[in-house]
């Protein structure tokens, strides 16, 4: 029996490991004009709330248990 996963059985598995550095760097490019114009912590929100979302949405997609408490 195989143990990988199927999502790392698909041809756009390279894309999809890559993916992560490509939206990083476009995020710092999107932040220089909007740095001085508010706060650090408002930019760190901005950035880690859809980061947050994005992986419990893919734990959820990939069957993984999800957080019961603090």
């Amino acid at each position: 029996m195989d143990s990988k996963p199927a999502l790392l059985k698909s041809p756009f598995a390279p894309l999809l490991l890559i993916s992560p550095f490509f939206f990083w760097g476009t995020a710092m490019v999107a932040m220089k004009g909007v740095i001085p114009h508010t706060t650090p912590l408002f930019m760190a929100g901005i950035r880690l709330v859809p980061a947050g979302m994005l992986v419990l949405l893919v734990g959820m997609l990939l069957g993984r248990p999800q957080p019961r408490g603090w």
